[in-house]
């Protein structure tokens, strides 16, 4: 029943989608992330950004959604604002479906969910150190 989207910068700043968020700027933890998204804190519905420098920046940030007609109806708000700023950056983009709890991942405008043919964490730590 919990919901994320978490953003993962990478060499293009995202400071344009902070401008309405709230200033985290703390080293990362996953304790930090769970309260961040517990559904009773006023900032879960927002994405978080982690910077560069792994730290979380940002929280509560609003981002643009995907016009893509071709995205899957199973698929809601926070997917289509995951794949939205995929389009736009090179950013890796986590979301956890608040219904099913399925991890997905948004690259470079493409939607992969987690599933037998497709590791979610496998992708992460490929992408992760090519850069």
């Amino acid at each position: 029943g919990v919901g994320a989207l978490i953003v993962l910068e990478q060499n293009i700043g995202l400071g344009a989608y902070s401008s309405n968020a709230t200033h985290i700027n703390a080293k990362f933890s996953p304790q930090l992330l769970v309260a961040i998204f517990n559904t009773h804190a006023p900032l879960h519905d927002g994405a978080v950004i982690i910077d560069q420098e792994q730290h979380i920046a940002f929280a509560g940030c609003i981002l643009p959604l995907s016009a893509n007609i071709n995205l899957a109806e199973k698929y809601g708000t926070r997917h289509r604002a995951a794949l939205g700023l995929s389009e736009e950056s090179d950013a890796l983009i986590l979301i956890v479906s608040e219904e099913t709890g399925v991890i997905s991942m948004a690259i470079k405008g493409k939607m992969h969910e987690e599933n037998e043919n497709f590791s979610v964490k496998k992708k992460l730590n490929e992408l992760l150190k090519k850069s």
